[in-house]
């Protein structure tokens, strides 16, 4: 219901979006072979190429993490899950958090969805610190 959200309010031109649920260990290793840092992290997206007919993207999330981030964060698991999927969905979409003024308009768009999806973001969602 997240993605959708997401996708209904930014009407992209492709729409589909494959999501794998793994673990730490499994997450690591694509953040270590997509993005050469070793360590785990929560949420990972990769956009196809814009070629019609194709899908939006890949996002893969660490149900660990999220563990770990939802009870950070006061929230359910599939909470957490669903608010990383949004966030994963947007930087297929194209947004990106890197500078204060892309941070900013991330968060106000994960609460639009989230919001829009039924579920709780509290202040300013962000990642925590990963084990390594």
């Amino acid at each position: 219901m997240a993605l959708n959200t997401v996708l209904e309010i930014h009407q992209p031109s492709r729409r589909g979006i494959s999501v794998l649920l793994t673990d730490d260990e499994e997450i690591r290793a694509l953040n270590k072979a997509w993005r050469a840092q070793d360590k785990a992290t929560d949420v990972l997206s990769w956009p196809a190429p814009d070629i019609p007919g194709n899908h939006l993207g890949d996002i893969a999330i660490s149900i660990e993490t999220a563990q770990r981030q939802a009870q950070h964060h006061g929230v359910s698991l599939s909470n957490e899950v669903a608010v990383l999927g949004i966030h994963g969905a947007l930087h297929l979409l194209g947004f990106d958090d890197l500078t204060e003024t892309e941070y900013e308009e991330m968060q106000a768009k994960m609460r639009e969805a989230a919001e829009r999806a039924g579920l709780s973001i509290k202040g300013d969602w962000g990642s925590i610190a990963e084990p390594s």
